[in-house]
């Protein structure tokens, strides 16, 4: 089987990759790891060598997730060639995809919950760093704006700072950023990147 993820050290990957192997080894499989980083070019790099030496499954972190799938090809190859898929913590919006099993979290339901929460706890300002070509991300950033609206406060476009993904990664936070979602009392990010980059 093969792992394909964003990142292997960031966040919850290295306990979930352990796991992963653990469990696919316990039951005879044996595991390749790849690394995307975030980038479409490299997971189809990936996608074109498993097409080549084939395996029986793949468990997928998908890239750019909310956008149009840019490998639905060799996916489909893949799966025609006998390859199972489990999207992780993400899924696609294609139809021809939709048929692929997904472990996902309850991003929107999540962070409207823990806006709502804060809300009630007297918080009023919100800010966010998000990126917008991982599925998950927009669906906590959409969550988090329904939770601010329900609860008749201002949406501020200015508190928020969404972009392509990678752009905010190893560089500092322009003065747009200080002046607007700085200044608020909440500030949430989609991921540990953004949030230990704030």
């Amino acid at each position: 089987g093969a792992v394909i993820t964003f990142e292997v050290t960031l966040s919850v990957f290295p306990v979930a990759l352990k796991e992963i192997e653990h469990v696919l080894f316990e039951n005879g499989y044996t595991t390749q790891l790849f690394s995307t980083g975030g980038s479409a070019t490299k997971e189809r790099k990936i996608f074109q060598q498993l097409c080549s030496d084939p395996v029986d499954g793949i468990i997928l972190y998908a890239t750019e997730s909310s956008l149009k799938c840019g490998n639905i090809d060799l996916i489909l190859r893949l799966k025609d060639m006998g390859t199972k898929f489990v999207l992780m913590d993400t899924w696609y919006g294609e139809k021809e995809l939709a048929d692929i099993p997904a472990v996902t979290m309850a991003d929107y339901e999540g962070a409207y919950q823990v806006v709502s929460e804060l809300i009630d706890r007297g918080f009023k300002s919100f800010g966010g760093m998000f990126t917008l070509i991982a599925r998950q991300s927009v669906e906590r950033l959409n969550g988090m704006r329904q939770a601010i609206l329900d609860h008749g406060l201002s949406l501020c476009s200015e508190n928020f700072i969404a972009g392509a993904g990678t752009e905010y990664l190893g560089v500092g936070l322009d003065e747009y950023a200080k002046d607007h979602m700085l200044q608020q009392e909440v500030i949430v990010c989609s991921n540990e990147v953004f949030s230990n980059q704030v």
